[in-house]
């Protein structure tokens, strides 16, 4: 049966080393669809936490398109033939594990480039998802989400260097600068219409609930009302 894990080289979750919480609430999540921590092909990637945002708008933003970009030069000078990359907020739904090997058994039969497991888009409708659950499309549109990805091997060099020359662009160039990682897939894929970037029908992983250190919320930055929130987040989605 194809896997994640029969599937690609090298499974990474991007997770700073100071949120323990969402370290080990993601194991467990992944546990539950037969992921398992494996050296040197399932692992934790301690991810990057920049000192200033510039370049970008926010500080988080600029920390996770960095770790991506340490993780796919990393896998590229490996020789891996792709990589899986989980942020450590993923959530995966009821149906995942019913049709997961249907969707690799897909994916592996298809030129792909970048493939979105996770994501948020208005391109895909109800209709779309009732008569072709569990399948691709190719798409340029804006998608929001870069939790639960794939970069192809063959890809690698051309999309790192393209990470590289939207790095050197301030934010908002005309060209495409300095931006979050999930804008840096569609603007690559406008960009190239060669490039094959598939989303999944529906969108195969979620992100839980939990204080972020992207874009943190109001009463996660006050001591009494962030503890409350921590224990309602855990007595609802544990």
């Amino acid at each position: 049966m194809a896997t994640l894990s029969s599937f690609f080289d090298r499974i990474y979750i991007l997770n700073l080393p100071h949120r323990v919480d969402r370290r080990k609430a993601t194991i467990k999540e992944l546990e539950s669809i037969g992921v398992f921590l494996k050296p040197e092909k399932i692992e934790v990637f301690p991810a990057i936490k920049p000192d200033k945002a510039e370049p970008f708008k926010k500080l988080g933003s600029k920390g996770c398109f960095l770790s991506v970009l340490a993780i796919l030069g990393h896998v590229r000078d490996e020789g891996a033939n792709n990589v899986l990359i989980f942020q450590d907020d993923i959530k995966f739904p009821p149906f995942f594990n019913k049709h997961e090997s249907s969707l690799i058994q897909q994916l592996e039969l298809q030129n792909w480039d970048i493939a979105q497991f996770g994501h948020l888009t208005t391109e895909i409708d109800d209709a779309d998802i009732k008569d072709k659950f569990a399948t691709w499309r190719d798409s340029e549109s804006k998608a929001i989400g870069a939790h639960f990805f794939a970069v192809n091997g063959k890809s690698l060099d051309r999309f790192i260097h393209f990470l590289e020359e939207l790095m050197s662009r301030p934010s908002g160039h005309p060209e495409g600068g300095a931006m979050p990682i999930d804008g840096a897939f569609t603007v690559f894929r406008r960009q190239n219409p060669d490039i094959v970037r598939l989303l999944a029908i529906p969108s195969f992983g979620g992100q839980r609930s939990s204080r972020s250190d992207v874009t943190p919320k109001w009463f996660d930055k006050l001591p009494v009302t962030s503890n409350l929130a921590q224990l309602y987040r855990h007595w609802i989605y544990h």
